[in-house]
C-alpha cells in the first residue's frame, strides 16, 4: 500500500469538502452517499486488477505470455501487473470500437476510486485517456473502511448502470458471481438482487460456470476462459437439460457429446438446435451410434399409456381421450462402455464427431417423419377436443350458419370414417 498515495487523496478530497463545488451521489449500504468530485493527474492512478470485466482476458494474457509468473494479478502494487493489466483494458477498449465513444463524449461522470487511489469503476476510460496523454481525471473517493464486499456490491450496481454499452463478456460475468459468492461469501439472493435478477439465475449462471470449468478441463485447459468465446447459449442450453438428466453416466455422456459438438460444430444449424435434439432423441442416437461401430444398443418402442406421478392413470372410456394417453415408452438397456468411451477426450470426440452429428440427424428425421403420420390423428384430437367444450343455447349468435356448419362438420367425419374403416379392415387382413 503506498502511504504517500493515501495522503496525497486525502488532502485533495479534504480540499474538495471545504470548497463545496462538486458532488457525484452513488448508492453505498443501502443509502445515497454524496461524495465531492476531485482532479487527479491520470499517472497517479491504479488500475484495479480484481475488475470483473478483465478475469478471462487475464488469464489469456498470461497463457500469451508464459515467461510472466502464474501470479502476476495478485499483487496490484506490480508496476508489470500494473501495465499489463493497461494493455488488456486498451486491447478492450479498441476491440470494442469504444475508444471514439470514450474519448469524444469525454468525461460525463467521475471515476469512482478507493482510497488509496485504485480504480474501481471508470479503468477503461482512464486507458484510453492514458493513450491519448490525457493528464487529468475526475474522481471520487470511497469511504475508508471500505470492505472487498462493498465494492463487489458497488460494481454490481455500477454494472447496471453502465455509462458505455459495453457489456461484461459472459465468462467474466460468471466468474464475477463466482468470486462474490464463494471468495467473498456474498448470499445468492444478494448477488441477484445487485444484479436485478432472480435469485434462480445466479444459481443457474453458478452452475454454467461448473459446466464451463467441466469443458476447459475436458479439452487440457484448465482454467484458460479466454478459449470460450461466444458459446454461451450452448451452455445455456447444456445446463438446462444435464439437471434433466438423472443417470449420471448418461448425464456424463451427454455432456461430453456436447462438448464435442460445440468444439467441433456442425456445418449446418445451430449448435443450441443440435444440443436440444441430442437430448431429445438421446437414447436412439446412441443406437445409432452403436450400430455405426459395430456395437448396437437394444432400444424397443412399444405403445404404452402415459404416466402422471409414476402412477399408472387408468385407461379412459372416450374413445378420443384412450387415444390421447398413448404414447411411446422407449425400453432400452445401459449403453455399453465402447460407446461411452467414444467421447472422453477431444481427440476421440473429433474422430467420431460426425458419427453423432449424423445420428442427430437421423434420429431428428425420422421422428419428424413419425409426427407427420400421426399429423391426421392431432387433427381428430384437436377438432373433438375443440367441439367437446361447446354449448349452444338460446343466448348463442349465428344460429344458422353454426347449424350449417356442424352439418358439414358431420358429413366431413362420415367420410373420414368410411376411409378409416376401410384402412382399419386392411390391417386387420
Amino acid at each position: 500500500m503506498n502511504e504517500q498515495r493515501i495522503e496525497k487523496l486525502d488532502k485533495l478530497v479534504k480540499t474538495a469538502e471545504e470548497k463545496k463545488e462538486r458532488t457525484y451521489t452513488i448508492r453505498w449500504r443501502g443509502e445515497n452517499l454524496h461524495l465531492p468530485v476531485i482532479r487527479v493527474d491520470a499517472s497517479f492512478l491504479r488500475y484495479r486488477l480484481e475488475s470483473g470485466r478483465t478475469r478471462r482476458e487475464q488469464k489469456a494474457y498470461l497463457e500469451a505470455n508464459p515467461q510472466l509468473p502464474r501470479n502476476l494479478f495478485d499483487d496490484p502494487e506490480s508496476e508489470v501487473a500494473q501495465n499489463a493489466q493497461g494493455a488488456i483494458l486498451l486491447k478492450m477498449v479498441n476491440d470494442g470500437g469504444l475508444r471514439s465513444d470514450l474519448l469524444r463524449e469525454g468525461q460525463r461522470q467521475p471515476a469512482i476510486i478507493t482510497y488509496d487511489g485504485y480504480v474501481l469503476n471508470g479503468n477503461r476510460r482512464l486507458a484510453a485517456l492514458r493513450k491519448e496523454d490525457e493528464q487529468w481525471v475526475d474522481c471520487v473517493v470511497l469511504p475508508k473502511d471500505a470492505t472487498r464486499k462493498d465494492l463487489y456490491e458497488l460494481e454490481l450496481d455500477l454494472q447496471m448502470a453502465r455509462e458505455t454499452k459495453a457489456e461484461y463478456h459472459w465468462v467474466n460475468e460468471l466468474l464475477h458471481i463466482r468470486y462474490g459468492v464463494e471468495e467473498l461469501k456474498e448470499k445468492t439472493s444478494v448477488v441477484a438482487q445487485k444484479m436485478r435478477k432472480d435469485e434462480n439465475d445466479i444459481k443457474t449462471k453458478l452452475r454454467m460456470l461448473m459446466l464451463v470449468d467441466l469443458y476447459l478441463d475436458w479439452l487440457n485447459k484448465s482454467q484458460q476462459y479466454h478459449l470460450v468465446k461466444g458459446e454461451e447459449q450452448a451452455f445455456t442450453e447444456l445446463e438446462k437439460y444435464t439437471k434433466k438428466i438423472k443417470e449420471t453416466d448418461k448425464q456424463e455422456l451427454f455432456r461430453k457429446e456436447v462438448f464435442s459438438i460445440i468444439t467441433d460444430p456442425p456445418s449446418e444449424g445451430r449448435i443450441y438446435d443440435h444440443i436440444g435434439k441430442l437430448y431429445k432423441h438421446f437414447i436412439k442416437i446412441q443406437a445409432k451410434i452403436g450400430q455405426e461401430i459395430g456395437e448396437p444398443i437394444r432400444v424397443v418402442e412399444v405403445e404404452g399409456t402415459k404416466k402422471e406421478n409414476s402412477k399408472q392413470v387408468p385407461p379412459s372410456t372416450d374413445p378420443m381421450k384412450a387415444l390421447a394417453e398413448i404414447k411411446t415408452i422407449t425400453e432400452e438397456i445401459p449403453i455399453p462402455t465402447c460407446v461411452t468411451n467414444l467421447f472422453d477426450t477431444p481427440s476421440t470426440a473429433k474422430k467420431h464427431g460426425q458419427k453423432l452429428v449424423d445420428a442427430i440427424k437421423d434420429a431428428h428425421e425420422e421422428y419428424q417423419d413419425k409426427k407427420n403420420r400421426r399429423a391426421v390423428y392431432d387433427a381428430v384430437k384437436t377438432a373433438h377436443s375443440k367441439l367437446q367444450g361447446i354449448t349452444i343455447d338460446s343466448t348463442t349468435s349465428d344460429i344458422e350458419a353454426i347449424y350449417n356448419n356442424l352439418h358439414e362438420i358431420i358429413r366431413i367425419a362420415q367420410d373420414l370414417v368410411k376411409s378409416a374403416e376401410k384402412y382399419r379392415e386392411r390391417r386387420r387382413r
